[in-house]
């Protein structure tokens, strides 16, 4: 190996390293525990990669520091980036399939094992700076050690970090190997500054000052470039701004973070020959060193990533850093010479902070977590580094059930566009609602804005769809945007993919034309129906009653006459003095739609159905309520309609002559036609008729056919002769002869629940569409399989026709000729249009030549339904 040109305090110390990690036998662990600034990062694993004969994988809390590290190894050995060493991340990626050393982050891993999940090839599984906790890091970790226990016992787990507690990880993994190295480092100056604010406000302010403070002393010239921790991009643009007015042209002020450009990036770490200020966030406190920096000025303040209740997705807060996260920036300091800190807080403020950060896992959502897991078949049954609470995993799980990501611990194809996504499952279920409404531009570019918004917490006021019309993304959200724009396209690709192979997909259909803010509202409504709340007054106030449980005020201005249901965006709980519990206001919503609700694959709105005897009226009384999760939209109470013996009242049964009990029949056979919504015109007109017997017993067919396919959950078995009997018996006491008799909607409404009966109807429709024409009837028939009858014509541009069952069972297709005799039967109807439309064309041709024949029936037009004859 080429000398490095610079020494570090760990280069005597690497054989002892390298050693522990390729002799420890299967089943290798190694704890690496070395002072901030040590070269660690950089020297340890290109010394593992010219020890081994398989790849070195190095996992890097961030991408910058994986891009970083790498550059600065393939510098160091003089080789070509992209070729020995190399880096990936999300949407950047320089190394060949037989690189050696690779840089990754985290969640390039766990994508990694999507397609590798035996990492075949990978000798070493290196975690870097794994003190910081990242969720994805301790998901990294267990599921190494779960490969290590099963296919991979070969592999090799090195752990390395400055600030690292040992004893939880030795206990997690047995036989871990650990090694100290406190390599000599510069000395390091601290003095502490403390402020009048622990919180954000007015950093920009205290930042000029320290920094004046220090430019202004005699000894400045030794101070080298500084580098300036601070919590986030927002207080970084302040502080920049605060600096350019008061050190003018004695200094280059440079941001650093990782929404940077790779120009912008590079220019922050470049030499140069004015003093550089960089301002960075935390991604500076654990990459590579950077030249020059004698000088730390440390707010101890960072954006922690955390879940919000409120929104309903994740956020980061400005929190005070750990003494861990303290000492690694301090090691900024001090890596290539003396180095001085300036803390901006009290030396008791640093000494009464936790010694540790808490772990990700044990404050995130977790529904992203177990999506990964889910994608990976490695849950349930993970064995999880730090255990989440089993309240936590089931309301992580419950989302992702709700959303249709995964059901029965099966990924669904909607889950799989999100394990590709980098956005939250909300906001990519919201997404997958874009491309299953077929949206229009328009509409199509204000949704993305209107997740942009969510996504990125925008203040656009309680009336959320108003705001969003003075919305405009620029800067940062931009970018976000792009991201969102793409992840989209990603999605589309997928659906196209899937329906051109037949596969079963939880989106398409037709376009939608409707409101541009119904479209909106409909696409978030998606992820987050269970954030929907219903307008209710108590005591005069204004409030929401909320779907997952408790409630929340609400202005009551113009807003307010909008609807009776709300999507509610945005909570915020505000706390006056004297009252006991904090107040929770509604500070960004939505109006909608029940009908909205019901739309929604999966479903999330459930019928209940209560049955109770009535000791007064004598009669049984039946509750029907409507809920969206722990929220009852609808509530009703009414006689119920008998159902046999089972619900005689008590003491009491009933009955009618034989002859009364026919004369009644044929009343209601009278009035069936109208009852199945059977509308003039809908048939063409040389289409057979089906008289009111088959109508009937066409219902039955489709009951069994409903049953035969496990549907008909909510629904009784019955025997349809006895049921009709009892239906009209129900109705017997309020009916003279020759009046109208059930029909269809209450036959269904008194046999089953409403949810029931709409399944029925949904399930075995009475008729579908076709591109030509409006509604064709769906003809059941015992001992056929259900079929529709139309034109040839009607199915041009159709690869497939109509299935049934929820897409389980399709129809056959019977083809007509102009003169409504069938030339074809068939189930196939792309192998139709390859293997026999030519061949028939012809013989239509001859036969009827007014008529369009098309040479391509997948790009033709059906023509105009026909008009019923007079």
């Amino acid at each position: 190996m080429k000398p490095s040109p610079i020494a570090l305090p760990i280069d005597p110390l690497v054989p002892e390293v390298v050693r522990a990690v390729l002799e420890s036998g299967a089943r290798s662990r190694t704890l690496l525990i070395a002072s901030p600034g040590s070269g660690k990062t950089t020297r340890v694993p290109w010394s593992l990669a010219h020890a081994t004969k398989g790849k070195i994988y190095v996992l890097e809390p961030r991408r910058i520091a994986a891009k970083l590290s790498a550059e600065r190894v393939a510098e160091e050995n003089d080789v070509r980036i992209g070729e020995e060493v190399g880096y990936q991340f999300r949407f950047e990626r320089k190394r060949r399939d037989d690189t050696r050393l690779v840089f990754l982050t985290e969640g390039t891993l766990l994508r990694e094992l999507a397609t590798n999940p035996s990492l075949n090839g990978v000798d070493v599984l290196v975690l870097d700076e794994f003190h910081e906790r990242h969720l994805q890091a301790d998901l990294a970790l267990a599921l190494a050690k779960r490969l290590q226990e099963s296919a991979r016992p070969d592999l090799r787990i090195l752990i390395m970090s400055a600030t690292l507690d040992p004893a939880p990880l030795e206990r997690f993994l047995p036989g871990a190997r650990r090694i100290e190295v406190e390599a000599p480092r510069f000395p390091i100056e601290i003095e502490y500054r403390a402020r009048e604010s622990a919180s954000a406000f007015g950093l920009e302010k205290d930042v000029r000052r320290a920094v004046e403070a220090l430019l202004g002393r005699p000894d400045a010239a030794a101070f080298g470039d500084f580098l300036i921790f601070l919590p986030g991009m927002a207080e970084i643009r302040r502080a920049e701004s605060e600096l350019r007015a008061a050190v003018g042209g004695r200094a280059e002020i440079l941001p650093l973070h990782g929404e940077l450009t790779k120009e912008e990036q590079a220019r922050a770490l470049a030499p140069s020959k004015r003093t550089k200020l960089i301002l960075s966030t935390n991604i500076a406190e654990s990459s590579v060193t950077i030249p020059g920096v004698n000088t730390v000025v440390d707010a101890g303040l960072a954006r922690v990533a955390s879940h919000s209740h409120a929104s309903g997705l994740p956020r980061l807060e400005t929190k005070g850093i750990s003494r861990a996260s303290a000492i690694q920036r301090a090691g900024r300091a001090g890596r290539t010479g003396p180095g001085r800190v300036l803390r901006l807080y009290a030396k008791g403020d640093f000494e009464g902070r936790a010694l540790q950060e808490i772990p990700e896992i044990l404050r995130a959502d977790l529904a992203p977590v177990l999506l990964e897991l889910h994608a990976l078949d490695a849950y349930p049954g993970f064995d999880f580094f730090e255990s989440p609470s089993k309240e936590r995993i089931e309301a992580g799980e419950r989302l992702l059930a709700d959303l249709g990501l995964v059901v029965e611990a099966k990924v669904t194809p909607a889950g799989e566009s999100a394990t590709s996504s980098s956005f939250h499952p909300r906001i990519t279920r919201c997404l997958l609602e874009i491309v299953r409404l077929a949206l229009g531009t328009e509409a199509r570019e204000r949704a993305i804005d209107a997740l942009l918004a969510i996504s990125e917490g925008e203040d656009l006021g309680l009336d959320f769809l108003a705001g969003l019309r003075r919305f405009r993304p620029g800067g940062f959200s931009a970018r976000i945007r792009d991201r969102l724009e793409e992840t989209l396209v990603r999605i589309e690709a997928s659906f196209r993919k899937g329906r051109s192979a037949g596969g079963n997909s939880t989106t398409g259909g037709a376009s939608v034309r409707e409101p541009l803010d119904v479209s909106i509202a409909r696409v978030v409504l998606a992820g987050f129906h269970d954030r929907v709340g219903k307008k209710v007054e108590r005591g005069g106030n204004a409030e929401l009653l909320l779907a997952r449980g408790g409630s929340a005020t609400i202005s009551r201005d113009d807003f307010w006459s909008h609807g009776e249901l709300f999507l509610v965006l945005d909570l915020q709980e505000t706390k006056r003095a004297g009252d006991l519990r904090a107040a929770t206001l509604a500070r960004a919503a939505i109006a909608i739609d029940e009908a909205w609700l019901w739309e929604i694959d999966p479903m999330p709105i459930e019928a209940r159905t209560e049955r109770t005897f009535d000791e007064k009226k004598k009669r049984w009384m039946e509750t029907e309520s409507i809920v969206l999760h722990h929220l009852t939209l609808s509530r009703v109470t009414r006689e119920a309609v008998s159902r046999g013996s089972a619900d005689s009242s008590p003491g009491e049964a009933a009955a009618l002559p034989e002859g009364e009990w026919e004369r009644l029949f044929q009343s209601w056979l009278a009035g069936l036609k109208k009852g199945l919504g059977e509308a003039e015109g809908e048939y063409s007109p040389r289409v057979p008729q089906r008289n009111d017997a088959e109508a009937w017993a066409s219902l039955e067919v489709r009951y069994r056919l409903l049953r035969e396919t496990g549907g008909e959950e909510g629904t009784t078995a019955p025997d349809f002769a006895g049921l009709l009997r009892e239906l009209l018996f129900a109705n017997y006491r309020e009916a003279n002869a020759g009046r109208d008799f059930p029909d269809l909607d209450t036959l269904l409404g008194g046999l089953w629940s409403p949810s029931a009966a709409r399944r029925f109807r949904e399930e075995t429709p009475a008729f579908v569409a076709l591109p030509g024409r409006k509604r064709v009837p769906v003809l059941y028939e015992a001992g056929s399989p259900p079929r529709i009858e139309s034109r040839l014509q009607d199915f041009f541009g159709m690869t497939e026709g109509p299935k049934i069952l929820g897409g389980k069972k399709k129809l056959s297709l019977h083809l007509l000729a102009p003169n409504y005799r069938a030339v074809q039967v068939t189930e196939d109807l792309r192998g139709f249009w390859e293997r026999h439309y030519p061949s028939i064309r012809k013989e239509l041709m001859r036969q009827y030549p007014r008529h369009a024949w098309p040479e391509d029936p997948l790009t033709a037009t059906p023509p105009d339904r026909d008009r019923p004859r007079r």
